[in-house]
């Protein structure tokens, strides 16, 4: 998925893009699979994301997700 559409999708779902990033790699770029993924919040997800930022918070449907210590 292209930046400018992570954008969208992650503004639409009220989540950080790096999250729906994570949930597209998952999902193989399949938007349905990706829509079960985001709804089911599987950790291994989450913890894809902080890997590839460096934020201390990302925001999952609106929640802010602090980054794990370790």
């Amino acid at each position: 998925m292209a930046f400018e559409e992570s954008s969208v999708w992650a503004a639409e779902h009220d989540t950080s893009v790096e999250i729906v990033d994570a949930i597209f790699a998952r999902a193989g770029n399949d938007e349905q699979l990706a829509q079960r993924i985001w709804a089911e919040r599987p950790r291994d997800v989450l913890d894809a994301a902080f890997a590839e930022s460096t934020a201390a918070s990302l925001i999952w449907d609106g929640r802010v997700i602090q980054r794990p210590n370790g």
